[in-house]
C-alpha cells in the first residue's frame, strides 16, 4: 500500500508496528520499521531516520546483518555531514564483512562439492580398475588352464607315441 501511495498505508504500517511490538516479534518490528522509514523517506526525513534507527538497534540486537545494512542505507539517505559519513563507514564495514563471510562459505561449499566429486570419480576409477583386474585374472586363469591341458595332451600323445614306438620295435 505504501509503495502505491495509498492513504491507508501509514495507518496500517503503524498498526502493524504496534502488533509486532505487543507480541514481541522483533523480526516483524524490524521489517515494519524499515518499511516506515522507506514510507517517510521523501516525506519526513526526521521520522524516516527515527524508524531506521529503531530498525538498526533491533537488528543489532538480533545480530541480523542484512537488516542492519538496509537500516543503515536509510540512515545514510536521511542524514547529512559527519553522521552520514559515519553511517556510510559502518555500512561499508558491515557489507565487506558480510561479503567476506558469504564468499568464505561459498568457497567452502565449492571445496566440499569439488572434493565429493573427486571422491566419486576416484571411486568410479577404482571400480573400473577392479573390474579390469578381475577380467585380467579370469583371462590369465583360462590361459593357464588351456596351457596346462595342452601340455598334458601333448605329454599324453608323446607317451602314446613312445608306447607305440616301443611296441613296434619289440614286435619286429
Amino acid at each position: 500500500q505504501y509503495k502505491l501511495n495509498r492513504p491507508e498505508a501509514y495507518a496500517n504500517l503503524s498498526q502493524s508496528l504496534q502488533l509486532t511490538d505487543s507480541v514481541q516479534d522483533v523480526i516483524g518490528s524490524i521489517t515494519t520499521n524499515i518499511h516506515l522509514s522507506e514510507f517517510f523517506k521523501d516525506k519526513d526525513k526526521g521520522k524516516s531516520k527515527q524508524y531506521a534507527l529503531n530498525a538498526l538497534k533491533a537488528s543489532k540486537k538480533l545480530n541480523n546483518p542484512d537488516q542492519q545494512l538496509e537500516s543503515l542505507q536509510y540512515l545514510i539517505e536521511n542524514s547529512e555531514g559527519i553522521i552520514a559519513k559515519q553511517y556510510s563507514i559502518d555500512f561499508i564495514k558491515l557489507n565487506d564483512s558480510l561479503n567476506r563471510s558469504r564468499n568464505t562459505a561459498k568457497n567452502q561449499f565449492a571445496k566440499i562439492k569439488y572434493d565429493s566429486k573427486k571422491a566419486i570419480e576416484n571411486q568410479q576409477k577404482y571400480k573400473k580398475n577392479m573390474w579390469a583386474a578381475l577380467a585380467l585374472t579370469i583371462l590369465i586363469t583360462l590361459f593357464a588352464i588351456l596351457v596346462f591341458y595342452y601340455i598334458r595332451k601333448r605329454a599324453s600323445e608323446r607317451l602314446k607315441w613312445s608306447v607305440n614306438e616301443t611296441e613296434n620295435t619289440s614286435a619286429k
